[in-house]
């Protein structure tokens, strides 16, 4: 495969039974280990005593990685091949606040007042009624907010002669253009929507005043953890609504949070980028950001790289530059391969779902993109076009977390 096809995960693994064929298993957010190991609670794998992993030495300490293709210290400059520096590495969750955290509470939750991802929220009950946005009980939140509700009443349609489950409204006005994250969790102690009956959220733009409806911008389904949902996307400065809805309709959600976050701007990509020795670095501790690129043509491929501490994952997602572009409009394709260049994992964009690469939560879309190793790695996320021919340049932006 070619070189310039490039999204890498180092040492890329499964979930399920053991990992490294040594008895590790994944143990996070508490969960239990199998008979005769015991969690890692750092890494969050169960081990058994004694054992190396196929990432250590002989004498069961880490292996030395040795250096890895990467950018020198001038990104994008220079010549060949250079050497990664050493990951920068924020662990959030780790009691100590550093690099960009706004907060660290030791531990990976939301609604406590600092996110999974270390920043800075609050907590908002929804207030009913508020199924629709003009209802009086549909608030505005910030875009650093978590909103606890539940999907708890059944609604009957007269003309239909069946029962639907409610939805839940409120309003999201930036003072500013901004990207932003909306995702489902259903409980309150992890970040996890397992056991959900599936989450769908829907984006509108309200209409000037006299205009008619509100523009429906786009959705989200079954795109996050279990049935969660994650709809990342620009928004502009002007009142937005978000409705939430039980995805069959049928069913009731009885608690569930809504965290609406602000993603860091790390300004254009720089090209030279369609290699490894020239990735972009911008997103490279992949705190809640994103970057903005250009395919210039049919050929262009973008480069971005990532460090994943251990036991971590992270979230890539291929977004349009635009509130108003649907993701089924997006012609491009985000790819996962490994360090052999061989891909593990990717996706184009289909119908009110953008293209990404899901490595974090207690079951991960994508597995591969979940560091087990006890060393930090670092991923590289490529932008390409799609399935169908381009015409034409297409502008893009993509999106981070690492949790």
């Amino acid at each position: 495969m070619e070189a310039r096809l490039i999204l890498i995960l180092l040492a890329a693994v499964l979930l399920g039974g053991c990992q490294f064929g040594v008895g590790i298993a994944v143990c996070r957010n508490g969960g239990a280990c199998p008979q005769g190991t015991s969690c890692d609670e750092e890494l969050g794998v169960c081990r058994e005593f004694g054992l190396p992993s196929a990432d250590d030495d002989a004498d069961g300490g880490p292996k030395d990685a040795g250096p890895s293709e990467g950018e020198g210290e001038g990104e994008g400059e220079g010549e060949g091949e250079g050497q990664l520096p050493a990951p920068a590495v924020t662990v959030c969750g780790d009691n100590n606040r550093q690099g960009r955290e706004e907060c660290d509470d030791g531990n990976r939750l939301s609604g406590d007042g600092c996110s999974s991802t270390c920043r800075v929220d609050r907590t908002v009950a929804e207030v009913e009624p508020n199924d629709l946005p003009t209802d009086t009980g549909a608030q505005t939140v910030g875009v650093s907010t978590v909103l606890s509700g539940g999907i708890t009443t059944m609604v009957y349609d007269d003309v239909a002669q069946q029962s639907y489950s409610e939805m839940d409204s409120f309003w999201i006005t930036p003072t500013a253009p901004v990207v932003v994250r909306i995702e489902s969790f259903d409980r309150a102690d992890v970040d996890d929507c397992s056991g959900t009956q599936g989450m769908y959220a829907s984006l509108f733009r309200q209409a000037p005043a006299g205009g008619g409806d509100d523009t429906f911008l786009r959705g989200a389904w079954d795109n996050g953890n279990g049935k969660c949902m994650v709809l990342t996307t620009a928004m502009s400065a002007q009142p937005h609504s978000v409705t939430v809805s039980e995805g069959s309709w049928t069913a009731l959600i009885p608690t569930y949070r809504v965290q609406v976050t602000t993603l860091d701007d790390r300004g254009p990509e720089v090209e030279p980028n369609g290699d490894l020795a020239h990735a972009n670095g911008h997103a490279r501790d992949g705190l809640d950001v994103f970057t903005s690129g250009l395919l210039s043509s049919a050929d262009d491929i973008d480069i971005f790289a990532v460090d994943v501490p251990p036991g971590r994952g992270v979230r890539a997602e291929l977004i349009p530059d635009t509130e108003s572009t649907p993701c089924e409009a997006l012609n491009a394709r985000l790819t996962l391969l490994d360090g052999d260049g061989i891909e593990r994992a990717a996706r184009v964009a289909e119908f009110d779902l953008c293209p990404y690469i899901d490595g974090t939560g207690d079951a991960p879309r994508n597995p591969e993109a979940l560091n087990l190793t006890f060393a930090a790695r670092t991923l590289y996320v490529a932008v390409s076009k799609g399935d169908a021919a381009m015409v034409g340049s297409l502008p893009y932006r993509v999106a981070f977390t690492v949790r």
